[in-house]
């Protein structure tokens, strides 16, 4: 059987191309899935390394994890030093989880729950008092 194209007029001798997309035909109207690229900013120049920037899927310690960060601190909360309450321990990460910090049991500590608000409450202050000033100093011209 011969081959027509969009006009109706048969293909001399060649063969089309069979188009494996969903929707077939090959006309390009944008049906087919987009190629996509995990980073488009990583072009493959060495200005950025994937690995030193990756962060820890998990976000929450383990039960081991936990275990061996109690046992460190002979069951003591890390910033009072009180008696930790089994109902009542908070894990945190020392270098923040949202700014790359590990999950490993190096970069937890145990805290009591009123430890655990007052340095996390602390941390956010510190957070957006940096992004006030930055945005002070850029609109008075200080921002270089």
């Amino acid at each position: 059987m011969d081959d027509f194209n969009v006009w109706g007029m048969p293909t001399k001798g060649r063969k089309r191309k069979q188009d494996s997309s969903l929707f077939g035909g090959g006309l390009g109207l944008g049906m087919k899935p987009p190629k996509t690229q995990k980073n488009p900013f990583n072009v493959g120049i060495g200005l950025r390394s994937d690995k030193e920037h990756e962060r820890d899927s998990r976000r929450s310690f383990g039960k081991d994890q936990r275990a061996q960060i109690l046992h460190q601190q002979n069951n003591k909360c890390a910033v009072c030093h009180r008696q930790l309450d089994p109902r009542d321990i908070e894990y945190d990460h020392i270098k923040p989880w949202a700014d790359k910090g590990r999950t490993i049991t190096e970069n937890g500590r145990a805290l009591c729950g009123s430890c655990h608000n007052k340095v996390s409450h602390r941390s956010r202050l510190k957070k957006t008092n940096k992004k006030r000033k930055s945005k002070r100093d850029n609109l008075l011209g200080l921002g270089f």
